[in-house]
């Protein structure tokens, strides 16, 4: 997982990076904890926070391309039920109403899982961690980039191109999870599934001045 809080103030902030506002007012680098709090205590709905993201994307993930595939109308639907379960007292789970994306080559039921080539299939189910995430009350509402079959130390495939480093556009975020890595740091979610076989979270997140969990071997199930 990589989580949006920064590891360090550097001297050059990201682009599209702001200063941390007040509870109940969306803005990019607010933990996931906070906005899980901002949903269940009515400050901010699931709506408009998806709206904000995908305001995000649109302002700068032409210059970033982290984002593969967006999945906006789905979630917007979850988004709104979202919302009115809470209204009625219904909770999903934890993560009930959260939107977030996911590294693309994790199967979402419905989207291409990427290989990084042309070879890209429609997943028929989510995979197990996604499913978990789903069932927990996520909304996934798009999945990032990555490189040729997940092989590189950086994010370039033929499909998707080139993903860029939100500290600087010139530069690489690492990989295999950079797509995930560089749309954490851009605030472009706030929070990534990634995937880590190799270092493929750990460097990334080093790369793009994120938190990156790879759990320990076996503590999570690692089918994609």
């Amino acid at each position: 997982f990589f989580s949006t809080h920064l590891l360090s103030t550097p001297m050059q902030q990201p682009l599209g990076a702001a200063d941390d506002p007040p509870p109940g007012c969306i803005a990019p680098y607010c933990s996931a904890v906070r906005l899980v709090c901002d949903l269940c205590h009515g400050r901010i709905s699931s709506v408009a926070l998806l709206q904000f993201f995908i305001a995000r994307i649109e302002r700068f993930d032409g210059q970033i391309a982290a984002i593969a595939v967006r999945d906006y109308e789905r979630a917007a639907a979850r988004a709104h039920a979202a919302d009115e379960a809470r209204r009625v007292g219904c909770l999903w789970g934890p993560l009930h109403g959260l939107p977030m994306t996911v590294k693309g080559e994790h199967a979402v039921e419905g989207l291409p899982t990427l290989t990084g080539d042309d070879q890209a299939q429609v997943a028929t189910a989510h995979c197990p961690p996604v499913q978990r995430l789903v069932d927990a009350g996520a909304i996934i509402f798009a999945t990032t980039n990555i490189p040729v079959h997940c092989l590189d130390w950086e994010t370039y495939n033929k499909v998707h191109g080139a993903t860029a480093n939100p500290w600087d556009l010139r530069r690489t975020p690492g990989g295999s999870s950079g797509g995930a890595a560089a749309a954490v740091a851009a605030g472009l979610t706030p929070v990534e599934l990634g995937g880590d076989v190799a270092g493929s979270i750990r460097l990334p997140a080093a790369f793009c001045g994120v938190y990156g969990l790879s759990p320990t071997y076996d503590a999570a199930d690692r089918k994609s």
